[in-house]
C-alpha cells in the first residue's frame, strides 16, 4: 500500500484530537496492549503507538490492521544513528501499510541522553546535532544512494530503499527559531507542547507560548520561502499547566482555545495515576461529541 503524504488542513483549522501517553522503562508490552484495547472503546477511537528508543517491539504487541497510525515520535539523535533510524522507519512504514510517521525532537539533558551514556552536550551542540541527524535521515528516505560526511554523523554509499515522494511523513519538534528552520525545511507536521523550555522567552502561560511559538513559526516559514498554512500544527498538552482532562469543560476549552490560535492537531497524554479512570471518562464523553471533526486517538508514548 503505497503511503499517502500527510493531508494538510487548512491553516488555522483543527481537524482532530490525539490521546498520547508516556510509556515509561518500567512500562511491559501487556500495558501497551491494554491501552490498545481500552482506547478502540472509545468512540471513533484509533491507537497510535509511541516510543523513544526501539518502537518495533512496541508494535509486534499491536493488532496492525487495528492501528489506525504508528507514530515514533522518540527518535532521539543522541542513542539512534540516522541510517539506523531511516532504515527502521522504512520497515515499520512498509509493515503499517503506510500508517507510520516518524517524529523527531532534540531532546534534552539528562534522560534519553544519559540512557546510553556519553558525554553532556550543551544547548548549542545538541542543536547542531540535531539538525546534522534530520538533515542525513531526509538524505536517506529520498535518495537511492547516500553519501554523507558531518560533525557528528557520517554515511557511505548507504542504499536503503530511500526515494520520493519521502516515506514516511516526518514530524519535527522545535520550540526555538533553529528547531522551527528545521520544520520548515523538511518537516511534513510541526509538533510542540504546553511546557515552556527557554525560561527567557516564556510567554508567560502555556496557551501565550505556544501562540508565541506559532507566530514565529509563521516568520521562519516565510524565510524559508514556505507558506505556513502548508504546515500543519500539533500541541501536546498535559506536560505543562494544561489540564485537559480535568473535566469535559476544560477539554472543551482547550479545544477552543487552541484551535483559535492555528493549532490543527491537539494532543492530549493518555490517561494514568489516580485520576485515571475519571480522565478516560472525560475521554469517553469528548468522543461522543467531538463527532466527523474531531478524532480520539490514544496509545502510548
Amino acid at each position: 500500500m503505497a503511503l499517502k503524504r500527510v493531508q494538510v488542513p487548512a491553516h488555522g483549522h483543527l481537524r482532530h484530537t490525539e490521546t498520547l501517553g508516556q510509556l515509561g522503562h518500567g512500562d511491559s508490552a501487556r500495558t501497551l496492549h491494554q491501552a490498545q484495547s481500552q482506547v478502540q472503546t472509545i468512540g471513533d477511537a484509533h491507537p497510535s503507538v509511541l516510543a523513544h528508543y526501539d518502537v518495533r517491539s512496541n508494535i509486534s504487541v499491536c493488532e496492525p490492521r487495528k492501528v489506525r497510525r504508528y507514530a515514533w515520535r522518540g527518535a532521539q539523535h543522541r542513542v539512534v544513528a540516522p541510517v539506523t533510524s531511516a532504515k527502521t522507519a522504512l520497515s515499520l512504514e512498509a509493515l503499517s501499510g503506510g500508517r507510520f510517521v516518524m517524529g523527531i525532537g532534540a531532546g534534552g539533558p539528562g534522560g534519553d541522553s544519559d540512557a546510553f551514556g556519553g558525554g553532556p552536550l550543551n544547548r548549542a551542540e545538541r542543536t547542531a546535532r540535531f539538525a546534522e541527524w534530520v538533515e542525513l535521515t531526509d538524505l536517506l528516505l529520498t535518495q537511492a544512494d547516500t553519501d554523507f560526511s558531518g560533525r557528528y554523523f557520517a554515511a557511505r554509499e548507504v542504499a536503503i530503499g530511500g526515494g520520493r515522494p519521502r516515506r514516511p511523513p516526518l514530524a519535527v519538534a522545535g520550540t526555538a527559531k533553529r528547531g522551527m528552520e528545521l520544520a520548515a525545511r523538511f518537516a511534513d507536521l510541526w509538533i510542540t507542547q504546553d511546557a515552556g523550555q527557554d525560561p527567557g522567552a516564556y510567554a508567560g502561560t502555556p496557551h501565550a507560548e505556544v501562540r508565541r511559538q506559532i507566530v514565529l513559526l509563521d516568520e521562519v516559514c516565510a524565510e524559508q520561502g514556505r507558506d505556513p498554512g502548508t504546515l500543519p500544527r500539533l500541541a501536546v498538552l498535559g506536560y505543562g499547566g494544561e489540564r485537559p482532562l480535568a473535566s469535559i469543560e476544560a477539554f472543551r476549552d482547550c479545544l477552543g482555545r487552541y484551535e483559535q490560535i492555528g493549532i490543527t492537531t491537539l494532543a492530549v497524554l493518555w490517561p494514568r495515576g489516580d485520576q485515571a479512570r475519571a480522565q478516560l471518562a472525560v475521554l469517553e464523553q469528548a468522543a461522543g461529541e467531538v463527532g466527523a471533526n474531531c478524532r480520539i486517538r490514544g496509545g502510548l508514548a
